[in-house]
């Protein structure tokens, strides 16, 4: 069938993974894995056909890849977060550890809204988007699916 997988593990998350897990710090990770594909890829028959998948966490990742590899033909969001989902989710979590001040809570905000800037880059993937979501995802609420379609 000529099909290839390369999945990803993103420093902190996973067994083998080293690191602290920072999703601005992933930003890097995908450039790399997308360069390591580019490389793998000269060497196949189709190597035009590229389709990147990123489930919760894994969906920011999915979306920015499409910047460095023009021959990626779709991608798919599974359980993805929005902007404003992403946003909304990681002041929970730095919440819970005590990181409230507000000068953290802008520069996150600020810095996710930049480097990010999920909406932004899903307009610009002119290629299709599948996007997956259960209706009673306890981690990523359906609502990030609904913002992600109306910006796809």
């Amino acid at each position: 069938m000529g099909i290839g997988i390369c999945f990803v593990e993103y420093r902190g998350y996973g067994p083998f993974s080293q690191g602290k897990a920072d999703a601005f710090e992933m930003l890097a990770d995908v450039e790399k894995a997308v360069s390591y594909i580019s490389m793998w890829k000269a060497n196949e028959k189709n190597p035009n056909r590229i389709i990147s998948y990123g489930r919760s966490i894994g969906s920011l990742m999915a979306i920015q890849s499409t910047l460095f590899d023009k021959s990626i033909v779709a991608l798919i969001l599974e359980s993805g977060f929005s902007m404003e989902g992403w946003i909304v989710w990681t002041k929970k979590i730095l919440a819970m550890r005590g990181e409230t001040s507000p000068q953290k809570m802008n520069e996150f905000e600020k810095h996710s809204r930049t480097r990010l800037n999920l909406d932004e880059k899903l307009r610009k993937f002119e290629k299709p988007v599948l996007i997956i979501h259960a209706q009673d995802d306890p981690v990523v609420s359906i609502l990030n699916a609904e913002s992600n379609i109306k910006v796809s």
